[in-house]
Protein backbone atom coordinates (compact mmCIF):
# COMPACT_ATOMS: atom_id res chain seq x y z
CA UNK A 1 0.00 0.00 0.00
CA UNK A 2 1.29 3.35 -0.64
CA UNK A 3 2.26 5.79 1.68
CA UNK A 4 0.27 8.87 2.93
CA UNK A 5 2.60 11.02 0.21
CA UNK A 6 1.85 9.71 -2.67
CA UNK A 7 1.98 6.91 -5.30
CA UNK A 8 4.82 4.28 -5.32
CA UNK A 9 7.51 4.05 -7.64
CA UNK A 10 6.76 7.59 -9.54
CA UNK A 11 9.34 10.28 -9.51
CA UNK A 12 7.78 13.66 -11.84
CA UNK A 13 5.37 12.49 -14.11
CA UNK A 14 3.80 13.77 -17.03
CA UNK A 15 -0.04 14.21 -17.33
CA UNK A 16 -2.48 11.82 -18.06
CA UNK A 17 -5.10 11.55 -20.49
CA UNK A 18 -7.15 14.16 -18.93
CA UNK A 19 -5.84 17.14 -19.35
CA UNK A 20 -2.85 16.00 -21.64
CA UNK A 21 -3.72 18.23 -24.97
CA UNK A 22 -4.98 20.93 -22.42
CA UNK A 23 -2.29 21.47 -21.10
CA UNK A 24 -0.20 21.71 -24.77
CA UNK A 25 -2.85 24.31 -25.21
CA UNK A 26 -2.65 28.06 -24.21
CA UNK A 27 -3.44 27.27 -20.22
CA UNK A 28 -6.13 30.66 -20.06
CA UNK A 29 -7.82 28.33 -22.28
CA UNK A 30 -11.45 27.19 -20.97
CA UNK A 31 -13.67 24.65 -22.72
CA UNK A 32 -15.82 26.03 -26.04
CA UNK A 33 -13.14 28.77 -26.25
CA UNK A 34 -13.62 31.08 -23.70
CA UNK A 35 -11.05 32.36 -21.52
CA UNK A 36 -10.85 31.61 -17.83
CA UNK A 37 -10.24 34.84 -15.98
CA UNK A 38 -6.62 35.63 -15.73
CA UNK A 39 -6.92 39.38 -14.74
CA UNK A 40 -6.01 39.28 -11.45
CA UNK A 41 -2.53 38.61 -10.06
CA UNK A 42 -1.60 36.27 -7.31
CA UNK A 43 -2.50 37.21 -4.23
CA UNK A 44 -0.66 36.66 -0.54
CA UNK A 45 -1.78 33.87 1.96
CA UNK A 46 -4.27 36.85 3.57
CA UNK A 47 -6.22 37.41 0.26
CA UNK A 48 -7.19 33.76 -0.40
CA UNK A 49 -10.61 34.21 0.13
CA UNK A 50 -10.84 37.81 -1.26
CA UNK A 51 -12.85 37.14 -4.09
CA UNK A 52 -16.03 36.80 -2.90
CA UNK A 53 -17.48 38.96 0.22
CA UNK A 54 -19.80 36.60 1.24
CA UNK A 55 -19.21 35.04 4.93
CA UNK A 56 -18.39 31.99 4.02
CA UNK A 57 -15.85 30.18 6.00
CA UNK A 58 -15.34 27.57 2.85
CA UNK A 59 -15.32 28.05 -0.88
CA UNK A 60 -15.12 25.10 -2.68
CA UNK A 61 -15.93 23.64 -6.03
CA UNK A 62 -16.55 19.69 -5.97
CA UNK A 63 -15.81 18.74 -9.50
CA UNK A 64 -13.14 20.92 -11.28
CA UNK A 65 -11.61 19.07 -14.54
CA UNK A 66 -10.57 22.01 -16.28
CA UNK A 67 -7.28 22.08 -13.21
CA UNK A 68 -4.51 19.81 -14.15
CA UNK A 69 -0.92 19.81 -12.87
CA UNK A 70 0.50 21.81 -15.36
CA UNK A 71 -2.19 24.00 -16.45
CA UNK A 72 -2.71 24.87 -12.70
CA UNK A 73 -0.05 27.30 -11.96
CA UNK A 74 -1.86 29.73 -14.94
CA UNK A 75 -5.41 29.13 -13.81
CA UNK A 76 -4.96 29.95 -9.87
CA UNK A 77 -5.38 33.49 -10.31
CA UNK A 78 -9.40 32.83 -11.15
CA UNK A 79 -9.08 30.45 -8.54
CA UNK A 80 -8.48 33.59 -6.18
CA UNK A 81 -10.80 35.64 -7.81
CA UNK A 82 -13.40 33.70 -7.42
CA UNK A 83 -12.36 33.25 -3.96
CA UNK A 84 -11.91 29.82 -3.89
CA UNK A 85 -10.91 27.94 -0.67
CA UNK A 86 -10.77 24.39 -2.09
CA UNK A 87 -11.23 22.34 -5.22
CA UNK A 88 -11.79 18.62 -6.33
CA UNK A 89 -9.73 18.58 -9.70
CA UNK A 90 -10.69 15.43 -11.80
CA UNK A 91 -7.27 12.62 -11.05
CA UNK A 92 -8.55 10.48 -14.23
CA UNK A 93 -12.26 8.52 -15.60
CA UNK A 94 -12.12 6.42 -17.90
CA UNK A 95 -8.20 6.54 -17.99
CA UNK A 96 -5.52 3.29 -17.39
CA UNK A 97 -4.08 3.03 -14.07
CA UNK A 98 -0.72 4.09 -15.49
CA UNK A 99 -1.98 7.03 -16.63
CA UNK A 100 -3.90 7.91 -13.39
CA UNK A 101 -0.84 7.43 -11.43
CA UNK A 102 1.01 9.97 -13.42
CA UNK A 103 -2.00 12.58 -13.10
CA UNK A 104 -2.07 12.02 -9.05
CA UNK A 105 1.65 11.76 -8.84
CA UNK A 106 1.65 15.24 -10.63
CA UNK A 107 -0.46 16.71 -8.04
CA UNK A 108 1.56 15.46 -5.18
CA UNK A 109 4.98 16.93 -7.23
CA UNK A 110 3.04 20.54 -6.85
CA UNK A 111 1.93 20.31 -3.13
CA UNK A 112 5.41 19.31 -1.92
CA UNK A 113 6.63 22.76 -3.80
CA UNK A 114 5.72 25.83 -1.62
CA UNK A 115 5.47 28.28 -4.48
CA UNK A 116 2.46 26.64 -5.16
CA UNK A 117 0.95 26.83 -1.69
CA UNK A 118 -1.50 24.43 -1.85
CA UNK A 119 -2.43 21.29 0.16
CA UNK A 120 -3.73 18.13 -0.08
CA UNK A 121 -6.85 17.39 1.33
CA UNK A 122 -8.02 14.10 3.12
CA UNK A 123 -10.34 15.63 5.75
CA UNK A 124 -11.80 18.38 7.14
CA UNK A 125 -9.23 19.14 9.32
CA UNK A 126 -6.75 19.50 6.43
CA UNK A 127 -9.66 21.89 4.94
CA UNK A 128 -9.37 23.75 7.75
CA UNK A 129 -5.38 23.88 8.19
CA UNK A 130 -5.21 25.14 4.94
CA UNK A 131 -7.38 28.29 4.74
CA UNK A 132 -6.05 29.24 7.90
CA UNK A 133 -2.39 28.75 5.92
CA UNK A 134 -3.80 30.67 3.24
CA UNK A 135 -3.38 27.64 0.72
CA UNK A 136 -5.43 26.26 -1.74
CA UNK A 137 -7.35 22.94 -0.53
CA UNK A 138 -7.04 20.08 -3.25
CA UNK A 139 -9.05 17.48 -2.91
CA UNK A 140 -8.32 14.38 -5.45
CA UNK A 141 -11.45 13.02 -7.12
CA UNK A 142 -11.52 9.93 -9.26
CA UNK A 143 -14.95 10.39 -11.91
CA UNK A 144 -15.19 6.81 -12.71
CA UNK A 145 -13.26 3.95 -11.42
CA UNK A 146 -11.61 2.26 -14.57
CA UNK A 147 -8.24 3.15 -13.42
CA UNK A 148 -8.34 0.55 -10.86
CA UNK A 149 -9.03 -2.05 -13.35
CA UNK A 150 -10.73 -4.55 -11.53
CA UNK A 151 -8.43 -4.49 -8.35
CA UNK A 152 -9.74 -3.64 -4.67
CA UNK A 153 -5.80 -3.33 -4.08
CA UNK A 154 -5.12 -0.49 -6.75
CA UNK A 155 -8.70 1.39 -4.97
CA UNK A 156 -7.03 1.11 -1.73
CA UNK A 157 -4.04 2.58 -3.07
CA UNK A 158 -5.42 5.49 -4.70
CA UNK A 159 -7.49 6.22 -1.32
CA UNK A 160 -4.12 6.00 0.95
CA UNK A 161 -2.50 8.45 -1.66
CA UNK A 162 -4.84 11.23 -1.01
CA UNK A 163 -7.88 10.60 -3.02
CA UNK A 164 -11.01 11.28 -1.46
CA UNK A 165 -13.61 11.10 -3.86
CA UNK A 166 -14.75 8.05 -6.38
CA UNK A 167 -17.18 7.43 -8.77
CA UNK A 168 -18.10 4.30 -9.97
CA UNK A 169 -18.71 4.82 -13.22
CA UNK A 170 -18.18 7.51 -16.23
CA UNK A 171 -21.61 7.99 -18.51
CA UNK A 172 -21.04 4.06 -19.61
CA UNK A 173 -20.64 0.57 -17.85
CA UNK A 174 -17.87 -0.65 -16.39
CA UNK A 175 -16.71 -3.58 -13.95
CA UNK A 176 -18.54 -1.73 -11.19
CA UNK A 177 -21.97 -0.95 -12.48
CA UNK A 178 -23.57 1.12 -15.74
CA UNK A 179 -23.35 4.37 -16.56
CA UNK A 180 -26.11 7.20 -16.87
CA UNK A 181 -25.91 6.90 -20.23
CA UNK A 182 -25.50 3.33 -20.45
CA UNK A 183 -27.70 1.12 -23.33
CA UNK A 184 -28.05 -1.34 -19.20
CA UNK A 185 -29.53 -0.21 -16.72
CA UNK A 186 -28.46 -3.36 -14.68
CA UNK A 187 -26.86 -1.29 -11.71
CA UNK A 188 -23.76 -2.27 -9.70
CA UNK A 189 -22.03 -5.42 -10.37
CA UNK A 190 -21.12 -7.48 -7.34
CA UNK A 191 -17.50 -6.48 -7.71
CA UNK A 192 -18.88 -3.01 -7.60
CA UNK A 193 -20.54 -3.79 -4.37
CA UNK A 194 -17.57 -4.83 -3.14
CA UNK A 195 -15.90 -1.54 -4.12
CA UNK A 196 -17.96 0.56 -2.63
CA UNK A 197 -18.00 -1.21 0.76
CA UNK A 198 -13.88 -0.79 0.39
CA UNK A 199 -14.14 2.93 -0.49
CA UNK A 200 -16.12 3.35 3.39
CA UNK A 201 -13.34 1.60 4.99
CA UNK A 202 -10.44 3.60 3.38
CA UNK A 203 -12.56 6.97 4.32
CA UNK A 204 -13.26 7.46 0.86
CA UNK A 205 -17.04 9.38 -0.41
CA UNK A 206 -18.82 7.46 -3.05
CA UNK A 207 -20.18 9.41 -5.80
CA UNK A 208 -22.80 8.86 -7.90
CA UNK A 209 -22.73 11.93 -10.58
CA UNK A 210 -22.81 9.66 -14.10
CA UNK A 211 -24.21 6.57 -12.55
CA UNK A 212 -27.27 5.14 -13.61
CA UNK A 213 -30.06 5.87 -11.65
CA UNK A 214 -29.97 1.85 -10.84
CA UNK A 215 -26.37 2.01 -10.26
CA UNK A 216 -26.80 5.26 -7.89
CA UNK A 217 -29.75 3.29 -5.94
CA UNK A 218 -27.50 0.65 -5.32
CA UNK A 219 -24.44 2.73 -4.14
CA UNK A 220 -27.09 4.37 -1.53
CA UNK A 221 -27.97 0.94 -0.48
CA UNK A 222 -24.28 -0.52 -0.29
CA UNK A 223 -22.41 1.94 1.57
CA UNK A 224 -22.13 2.63 5.03
CA UNK A 225 -21.37 6.05 5.19
CA UNK A 226 -21.91 9.00 3.29
CA UNK A 227 -22.79 9.61 -0.25
CA UNK A 228 -22.71 12.57 -2.68
CA UNK A 229 -23.40 13.55 -6.12
CA UNK A 230 -20.33 15.76 -6.74
CA UNK A 231 -21.08 17.55 -10.37
CA UNK A 232 -25.47 16.84 -10.65
CA UNK A 233 -28.54 18.60 -11.41
CA UNK A 234 -32.03 17.73 -10.56
CA UNK A 235 -34.18 15.72 -12.85
CA UNK A 236 -37.08 17.53 -11.46
CA UNK A 237 -35.85 20.57 -13.34
CA UNK A 238 -34.74 19.25 -16.20
CA UNK A 239 -35.03 15.92 -17.46
CA UNK A 240 -31.66 14.80 -18.43
CA UNK A 241 -30.47 11.60 -17.92
CA UNK A 242 -27.20 13.09 -16.39
CA UNK A 243 -29.16 14.44 -13.47
CA UNK A 244 -30.73 12.74 -10.34
CA UNK A 245 -33.92 11.45 -9.73
CA UNK A 246 -35.82 12.31 -6.68
CA UNK A 247 -35.17 9.15 -5.35
CA UNK A 248 -31.54 9.38 -5.39
CA UNK A 249 -31.31 12.81 -4.34
CA UNK A 250 -33.54 11.31 -1.47
CA UNK A 251 -31.14 8.71 -0.55
CA UNK A 252 -28.03 10.94 -0.72
CA UNK A 253 -29.49 13.62 1.48
CA UNK A 254 -30.54 10.34 3.99
CA UNK A 255 -26.76 9.57 3.86
CA UNK A 256 -25.63 12.96 5.18
CA UNK A 257 -24.65 13.48 1.73
CA UNK A 258 -24.42 16.47 -0.83
CA UNK A 259 -26.22 16.90 -4.13
CA UNK A 260 -23.43 19.42 -5.94
CA UNK A 261 -25.24 21.41 -8.54
CA UNK A 262 -23.53 21.49 -11.95
CA UNK A 263 -22.67 24.46 -13.83
CA UNK A 264 -22.57 22.53 -17.60
CA UNK A 265 -25.01 23.88 -20.37
CA UNK A 266 -26.35 20.60 -21.21
CA UNK A 267 -27.25 19.74 -17.81
CA UNK A 268 -29.63 23.04 -16.87
CA UNK A 269 -31.96 23.38 -19.31
CA UNK A 270 -32.64 22.09 -22.93
CA UNK A 271 -31.03 23.62 -25.84
CA UNK A 272 -33.38 25.84 -27.01
CA UNK A 273 -32.80 28.16 -23.77
CA UNK A 274 -29.40 30.04 -22.89
CA UNK A 275 -28.80 29.04 -19.51
CA UNK A 276 -28.23 31.44 -16.80
CA UNK A 277 -27.05 31.91 -13.41
CA UNK A 278 -30.36 31.28 -12.48
CA UNK A 279 -30.68 28.24 -14.00
CA UNK A 280 -28.38 26.68 -11.82
CA UNK A 281 -30.20 28.27 -9.05
CA UNK A 282 -33.23 26.70 -9.33
CA UNK A 283 -31.67 23.25 -9.62
CA UNK A 284 -29.89 24.27 -6.01
CA UNK A 285 -33.14 25.67 -4.56
CA UNK A 286 -35.12 22.34 -6.17
CA UNK A 287 -32.64 20.03 -4.29
CA UNK A 288 -33.08 22.64 -1.00
CA UNK A 289 -36.69 22.23 -1.13
CA UNK A 290 -36.85 18.53 -1.15
CA UNK A 291 -34.41 17.69 1.28
CA UNK A 292 -32.96 20.67 2.89
CA UNK A 293 -30.58 23.37 2.34
CA UNK A 294 -27.55 21.73 4.24
CA UNK A 295 -27.71 18.89 1.30
CA UNK A 296 -26.70 21.26 -1.78
CA UNK A 297 -23.31 22.53 -2.95
CA UNK A 298 -21.37 23.03 -5.86
CA UNK A 299 -19.82 20.73 -8.79
CA UNK A 300 -19.32 23.74 -11.14
CA UNK A 301 -17.56 21.24 -14.13
CA UNK A 302 -15.51 23.41 -15.69
CA UNK A 303 -13.31 22.12 -18.01
CA UNK A 304 -11.31 22.38 -21.65
CA UNK A 305 -12.37 20.10 -24.00
CA UNK A 306 -11.53 19.80 -27.53
CA UNK A 307 -12.79 17.60 -30.61
CA UNK A 308 -10.72 14.90 -29.50
CA UNK A 309 -11.72 14.87 -26.03
CA UNK A 310 -15.32 14.61 -27.15
CA UNK A 311 -14.43 11.58 -28.73
CA UNK A 312 -12.13 9.96 -26.49
CA UNK A 313 -15.02 10.42 -23.64
CA UNK A 314 -17.54 8.78 -26.17
CA UNK A 315 -20.01 12.10 -25.30
CA UNK A 316 -23.25 10.81 -26.83
CA UNK A 317 -24.68 14.01 -29.07
CA UNK A 318 -27.94 13.36 -28.11
CA UNK A 319 -27.08 14.65 -24.39
CA UNK A 320 -23.84 16.26 -24.61
CA UNK A 321 -24.37 19.59 -27.26
CA UNK A 322 -21.35 19.91 -29.78
CA UNK A 323 -18.37 22.16 -29.02
CA UNK A 324 -18.27 25.01 -28.21
CA UNK A 325 -19.93 25.28 -25.66
CA UNK A 326 -21.18 28.42 -23.57
CA UNK A 327 -21.42 28.67 -19.67
CA UNK A 328 -24.10 29.94 -17.93
CA UNK A 329 -24.43 33.71 -17.97
CA UNK A 330 -23.51 34.73 -14.71
CA UNK A 331 -21.58 31.69 -13.23
CA UNK A 332 -19.56 31.34 -16.62
CA UNK A 333 -15.68 30.65 -15.06
CA UNK A 334 -14.82 30.58 -11.02
CA UNK A 335 -14.06 34.50 -11.20
CA UNK A 336 -17.59 35.03 -11.23
CA UNK A 337 -18.56 33.25 -7.93
CA UNK A 338 -18.96 36.77 -6.27
CA UNK A 339 -21.67 37.01 -8.91
CA UNK A 340 -23.21 33.84 -8.16
CA UNK A 341 -23.16 34.72 -4.16
CA UNK A 342 -24.65 37.91 -5.36
CA UNK A 343 -27.57 36.61 -6.60
CA UNK A 344 -28.78 33.87 -4.49
CA UNK A 345 -28.64 36.48 -1.94
CA UNK A 346 -30.63 39.24 -4.12
CA UNK A 347 -33.12 35.80 -4.69
CA UNK A 348 -33.39 36.19 -1.22
CA UNK A 349 -32.16 32.48 -0.16
CA UNK A 350 -30.28 33.67 2.86
CA UNK A 351 -26.78 34.09 4.29
CA UNK A 352 -26.98 30.22 6.08
CA UNK A 353 -28.23 29.13 2.41
CA UNK A 354 -25.67 30.70 0.55
CA UNK A 355 -23.03 29.36 3.13
CA UNK A 356 -23.84 26.59 3.02
CA UNK A 357 -23.63 25.99 -1.14
CA UNK A 358 -20.79 27.65 -1.31
CA UNK A 359 -18.77 25.23 0.68
CA UNK A 360 -19.53 24.71 4.36
CA UNK A 361 -21.87 21.62 3.71
CA UNK A 362 -19.35 19.83 1.64
CA UNK A 363 -17.30 20.13 3.89
CA UNK A 364 -19.12 18.99 6.64
CA UNK A 365 -19.72 15.77 4.71
CA UNK A 366 -15.81 15.33 4.02
CA UNK A 367 -15.35 15.70 7.98
CA UNK A 368 -17.96 12.96 8.54
CA UNK A 369 -15.96 10.29 6.81
CA UNK A 370 -11.99 10.90 7.18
Amino acid sequence: MAERGGLPGLARPSVARRGRRRAERAPGRRRGGGRADLRHRPRGASELSAGVDSGARHVIDGAAPLLTPDSFPARRPGLLAGGLTAVAPTVASIETYSEAKQNLSGWHHLASDPINNIEICRTSGDLETARAGGKLGIILHLQGCDPIEGSIERLREFAAAGVRIMQPTYNAANALGTGSLSEETSGLTRFGRTAVHAMGECGVIPDVSHASNRTALDVLDSASGAVIASHSNAVGVYGHPRNLSDDVIRGIAAHGGTVGVCAFPGFLADSGHVPTVDDLIDHALYVAELVGEQHVALGLDYADEDEDDYKYFGYDPRYYPPLPWSWPTGISSHGELPLFAERVLARGLGQTFLEGILGGNYARVLGAVA
